[in-house]
Parts: structure tokens; sequence; C-alpha cells
């Protein structure tokens, strides 16, 4: 048969599409793109606000709409909290179990019938398994997923209810995986899960295991709890020059206050030293010495949480400029049933939400420019071309653009001489330069 796929969300999802997408083809079937013909429409569905509830419910609409005769199949966190199967939906999967619901796709499109993937009270099964053995073939740069779930009981967050508790990949699993994409040609592999901070012996081990066993690839870690960030973490990544020294951690506020009543695992001063661990740690990557740019740090952040003053948000933007974060995602507070912060009084407006966000995200602009602005010589890797120009991301994440083609999955050092929006962009040095 001929499938698609469509992943909404975070990496975490992009690898589970992958493999899934990688099970398929080795069984026979034909991957397309998105949106060209197919028999079956794969919707790796995100469940983590109400917000991506409704684009994933969205996604399904519009698939039934311009594919009637398809078999819609959906699977991910969404899928895993539904009690019943929708009538648009012929497969439904959750975040497990990827075997079953290929066999039931494959019945659904071998017979044109509609088969449920479990009784509508049944529960999916919740699996940590995922690591795939598979890169697809547009890409440079790998994910590896290394762990799934999550113990922790954040307030807003209804993930733990969906996918389970942590669980981590054996090493010998992650090893395997990571052997394939080197052998492939990648030249970078992102570590991903829900929340990899909690893998087991320390996702800084792990990590250091294996930028020592894979030298020419350059590894990335997925977002990270600032409580795992301790003097041993800081000092283990340094060690190798095969790390990238970009890390984003999972801050949500930078309101001590804010923090208590998210059930956040640290406070705002536990943050801040996570940050200044973070930040001295050397951009290496073979930048001649002295003229590298160095290490930078990115944030999730959840503006409007019920009970915020203005006080409180005031707190966290000082914060946020304090830490000088170069990355930051932004999120509106959105109300997700089922979480214990939708049963909270001091409910904030929409426009209230909406404003302190946008107020949030100009501070992000002007952190970015600051940083942005400081670079010198960076090692990138190249990834795509648009319009006669080379483009690719720095170790430390900055995107950079160079003129001429060609140079797809190579890694250069390029000076920066300039910037175009939120890409950099630079010409190549010489290896004498």
């Amino acid at each position: 048969m001929i499938f698609s796929c469509l992943t909404l969300g975070c990496k975490t999802n992009q690898t589970e599409t992958d493999a899934l997408a990688a099970a398929l083809e080795t069984k026979g079937h034909t991957r397309a793109a998105w949106g060209e013909p197919s028999r079956a429409l794969i919707i790796n569905t995100c469940s983590v606000t109400s917000v991506s509830d409704r684009k994933s419910r969205g996604a399904i609409n519009k698939a039934r709409k311009e594919q009637p005769g398809a078999v819609i199949a959906v699977h991910g966190c969404m899928a895993q909290g539904m009690t019943e199967k929708p009538p648009d939906i012929d497969v439904l999967g959750g975040t497990g179990d990827r075997a079953a619901f290929i066999e039931e796709l494959e019945r659904a499109v071998e017979n044109l019938t509609k088969h449920p993937s479990a009784s509508p009270t049944g529960e999916r099964r919740r699996a940590a398994g995922g690591v795939a053995p598979y890169k697809n073939a547009d890409r440079t740069r790998a994910f590896l997923k290394i762990q799934d779930g999550c113990s922790n009981a954040c307030a807003y967050c209804i993930i733990p209810s969906l996918r389970g508790g942590s669980r981590s990949i054996p090493y010998d699993e992650v090893l395997s995986g990571a052997e394939v994409f080197a052998r492939g040609g990648a030249r970078e592999i992102v570590l991903t899960g829900i929340e990899i901070s909690a893998y087991d012996g320390g996702v800084d081990a792990l990590a250091a295991r294996l930028a020592e066993r894979f030298p020419r690839v350059r590894f990335r870690l997925g977002s990270l709890d600032p409580s795992c960030v301790t003097e041993t973490f800081a000092e283990t990544l340094s060690k190798y020059d095969n790390i990238c020294p970009h890390f984003h951690i999972a801050l949500q506020s930078g309101c001590g206050r804010t923090l208590t009543a998210m059930n956040r695992s640290y406070g705002a001063a536990q943050a801040a030293r996570a940050v200044e661990l973070l930040r001295a740690i050397p951009l290496l990557g073979g930048v001649p010495a002295g003229r590298g740019g160095y290490c930078t740090t990115g944030c999730d952040l959840i503006a409007g949480f019920p009970g915020e003053t203005e006080e409180d948000f005031a707190e966290t933007l000082e914060f946020i400029e304090k830490q000088n974060f170069t990355f930051m995602h932004i999120f509106p507070y959105s109300k997700r049933p089922g979480t214990v912060a939708a049963g909270l009084g001091g409910q904030l407006t929409n426009a209230v939400k909406k404003e302190r966000a946008s107020r949030a995200a100009a501070l992000a602009d002007k952190l970015f420019e600051r940083s942005a602005d400081r670079q010198d010589v960076l090692s990138v890797l190249f990834e795509s071309e648009r319009g006669g120009f080379s483009v690719g991301h720095a170790d430390n994440y900055f995107e950079v653009s160079v003129k001429g083609t060609g140079l797809r999955n190579e890694v250069r050092h390029v000076k920066i001489t300039g910037r175009a929006g939120k890409t950099l962009t630079g010409e190549i040095l010489s290896p004498t330069d």
C-alpha cells in the first residue's frame, strides 16, 4: 500500500512516526509525501494542550475531506486519551503497541472495512520502545528516542496520564540506533524523549558514551529539566567537542511562586544555577581558538498561568533577561481538562495571556539579536539549499546561510558577516584561515 504520515507536536513524535514508517517500509509498503494520493493517511497526534487537541482534530478533518477514500489511522497522545473511536477515524492507536497498530492498518486497507484497533474502553498499551534504526533520505539530522513517559506531576500537564511513567530505553538499543544512523551518514543525532533528564544512569553519561563511540557525529540533547544540571553534568559534557553546546531547558517560569504553583521540581535560583553551569561549557567543534561563538541556552515559557500576577510575570521577564536566553519557545497558558491547573482559581483571560506572551516574545527577539550579533566563526552542518544558498545549523543552534550549493551534510567553519532576520549569513573559511 501507499501511505503518508503527518506528525504533530514534539520531536519524540517525529521519532515515533519515523519508526512506524520504517516498519511499514520493511514490510514492503511505500511512503508518499503528505498530501499526495495515499491508501492510508497516518496522523501522529499531540495532546499537550487543548490547542494541540484542536490542531490534531483539524488535521484529521482535513485529511478526511481531501482524501475521502483513504483509511484514516490516528495514533499518538490525543489518540491515547480517547475513550472511544470517532466514526471518522478508521484505525485508532495510542502511544505504544506499534505492531498491533500496523496489523490493524493493513487489515483496514486490505479489506476496505473499518476496524477499531481496540474496544472503545480498551487500554492502549504504552511502551518505552521506539528506537528507530531509520533516517529519512532528506535529513542530515537524525532523531533518536532514548526515553518515554514522565513521572513528574506538573499541574498543567496531562502527558503522564497519556504516556505513563518514565521508562528509559536500554543503552544497547540506543547504541544500535545510533550505529545505524551513523552508518547511514547522519552527521548529527538529537537525543529525544518526553523527559530525557530522567534517563537511567544520567543523560549526560549516555551522551558522553555516544560521543566517544562516534567521534565524527555530533550529538545534541533535547529539552532538559534544570534540576538535572549539576557541576558533574556540565563537566562531563564539556569533555567532548562533538556534544553540541546548545541546551534547552524546560523553564516554564522565572518566578518562584509560579513555579511552586506549577509543581515544578526546582525554584528560580536552581534554574539560574543550571543556566550558569551550561553557559560555561565551551563551544569547541574545531573552531579556531578565540574565534568561536559560545554555548547558547534556550527555554520554554508559559505566560499567564492561573494565579500569576503582573508582579509575578515581571519577575519572570527580569529572570529571562538576566539569564540572557538565546532561543525561546513561548506559549500562552492553555487550560487543559484533566489537569490540576484547570481547576485552579485565578484563571486569566485570553487577552491577558496573549498580551503577556507578546511581551515575552519581544524580549526574546531582543535577546536573540544580542546573541546573534556576537557570533564570529561557527561550525555549521549544512542541511538544505534555498535559492542558490546552502543553509544549516551551527553547533550552538544558530541557523547559518552561505552562498553556493553542494554542501549538504558537510560540516564547515563559517565566518559570520551579517544577519537576515533569524538567519546568520557568512562565508566559508579555508582550512588555513
